[in-house]
């Protein structure tokens, strides 16, 4: 980690499109969804000026910050989620680990208020592995007969996920038409842990701001859902 601080504060150094800064202050803010940067920079005028880099910089030295932070987000004492570095032009920095608290509440809330979003795209991925695995799709094949695509084996949804006791009962049904089908499909240890999470994460660390649920529908519409009217796709309820 030492070796690629040290490479990314170099790369930061050669992307400034002048040579006699004075100093450079990287912020670099982390949550489970993202990491991202926002670098100044002060002129031989000593005034602050923005530097916008490309998300394909400093790829190696994300990762492994990002790793690190998961690595500690359970420690109370290593745990951060803004990095502080402090860069003069000799090559000498100093960086500094914070914990925020209220960023790692919003970012929590943001993540939550989103997540109909993946777990939709989820099952339609999971949907289509399913039924592809299983021969249920039928093919479209072009005139030389090499396959194209699959034709569309329902028009819409309804996922419904129910958290009893630390698990999840769930059923997938596909309309297609007047018709509608259940899929007995498994769904994956990560996409279970997701739910559990998000579950966890608003029942109680955001309880302030959510309301107590265990049953999330999702009225899929096999497509996106739409981000101005997703409460007519998507309903949180207690049930007993």
């Amino acid at each position: 980690m030492k070796k690629l601080k040290k490479d990314f504060i170099d790369e930061v150094s050669s992307l400034l499109p002048i040579t006699n800064w004075k100093k450079i202050l990287i912020n670099i803010y982390i949550s489970k969804s993202k990491l991202s940067l926002k670098i100044k920079y002060s002129n031989e005028n000593n005034q602050s000026e923005d530097l916008v880099v490309s998300s394909r910089y400093f790829k190696e030295f994300k990762k492994e910050l990002y790793n690190l932070y998961l690595k500690n987000i359970e420690s109370k004492k290593e745990r951060f989620n803004k990095l502080q570095y402090l860069v003069v032009p000799e090559g000498n920095f100093e960086e500094n680990y914070y914990w925020d608290e209220t960023k790692e509440k919003e970012d929590k809330l943001t993540a939550a208020k989103y997540f109909y979003q993946w777990v939709n795209e989820t099952m339609m991925n999971r949907i289509f592995e399913y039924e592809k695995e299983n021969k249920l799709l039928t093919p479209n094949y072009d005139e030389e007969g090499d396959l194209i695509d699959y034709k569309d084996s329902w028009d819409s949804g309804i996922f419904t996920f129910k958290v009893v006791d630390k698990k999840i009962d769930y059923t997938i049904e596909l309309i297609k038409g007047l018709v509608s089908r259940i899929l007995p499909v498994l769904l994956p240890e990560y996409f279970i842990n997701g739910l559990l999470e998000h579950h966890q994460i608003t029942n109680e660390e955001l309880k302030d701001e959510w309301q107590p649920w265990n049953t999330l529908v999702i009225k899929s519409p096999h497509n996106d859902i739409p981000y101005d009217s997703w409460e007519e796709y998507v309903t949180y309820s207690l049930e007993r």
